[in-house]
């Protein structure tokens, strides 16, 4: 596996920035308990890669609720042995929108995914660090959905706004269905840019 990151790597500009997903054996099976050794074992896979990385995406399970001593026990344990790295979650469980669980992601520097998930899973907006992460996995339909330009739009007003603010902003589709997701991500693009020229 180092060898095909590495692969990644020599393949790409400089100025490419690769955001990997954290092992659902983690997040999924374990649920952040006794995570040690397979939190080495993720990391040592992208070590070489470490100049490159964007944000690490956490996802939750649907099934995972909020625990602070949980949460903060894995935020601890990231920061003191993976400090290097940033990191973004996307939870998928309502008792995540809360102020406790927002108070710890600003005092560990995490950022709160944004994540448009088909009405399927809690959506909140929430910004807890100097960059914002945004995830569309389809609006009307888990992963399927075409964005109009309407929706397309607010959410370009809204970036432009945090860019404004001197945030970095991560902008991610999931809804590869049908080949919306690139086409949705370059409109938005196109958008960003015109916000730009307004301003």
């Amino acid at each position: 596996m180092k060898s095909t990151v590495a692969g990644w790597v020599r393949r790409t500009p400089e100025s490419f920035r690769f955001c990997p997903k954290l092992s659902r054996f983690i997040t999924h099976q374990l649920k952040l308990v006794n995570v040690e050794e397979p939190l080495k074992k993720f990391f040592g896979v992208f070590e070489g890669m470490n100049i490159r990385m964007g944000p690490l995406l956490i996802q939750l399970p649907p099934g995972l609720s909020f625990s602070k001593p949980l949460i903060s026990d894995f935020f601890g344990l990231l920061r003191q042995q993976y400090g290097d790295y940033r990191y973004a979650i996307e939870i998928r469980h309502k008792s995540f929108i809360h102020d406790n669980f927002f108070s710890l992601l600003a005092q560990y520097s995490i950022a709160f995914v944004i994540a448009d998930s088909g009405r399927r899973f809690p959506y909140h907006e929430a910004v807890t660090t100097d960059f914002v992460y945004l995830r569309f996995h389809g609006h009307e339909k888990l992963y399927a959905s075409d964005y109009s330009d309407q929706e397309l739009h607010q959410s370009a007003q809204k970036i432009h706004h945090w860019l404004q603010e001197g945030k970095e902003v991560w902008t991610f589709f999931n809804n590869d269905f049908g080949g919306f997701a690139v086409k949705n991500a370059i409109r938005l693009r196109e958008m960003v840019m015109e916000e730009g020229k307004d301003s």
